[in-house]
């Protein structure tokens, strides 16, 4: 198959997907030789780096999933989930009290 693919002008070789998912930026860093150049025009090289810096995420979510956290272990993820389980059933049950 590989050789059919060569043999072909019109074969495409590699196939871009779009899901959704962030590209990368262009021109975010910054070599040695160019920090140099910059220096030596008077150009600061900080402020110049914080103006095009990307985090990637414009408004970041602070609440870590537990089973993401550092340090957990498997008995804290499965007490989680029994204790939010508890809160569910006795949240249904209130609820069927109060609208029934």
């Amino acid at each position: 198959m590989i050789k059919n693919i060569r043999r072909s002008k019109s074969a495409r070789i590699a196939h871009i997907i779009d899901n959704g998912v962030d590209k990368v930026v262009p021109g975010l860093s910054v070599s040695p030789t160019q920090m140099a150049l910059m220096a030596a025009k008077g150009i600061p090289i900080s402020a110049q780096m914080s103006e095009s810096f990307v985090d990637g995420v414009s408004n970041p979510s602070f609440d870590i999933p537990i089973e993401d956290q550092r340090g957990i272990d498997v008995n804290a993820v499965w007490n989680a989930q029994k204790d939010a389980r508890k809160r569910l059933i006795a949240a249904h049950k209130a609820d069927k009290e109060a609208y029934d």
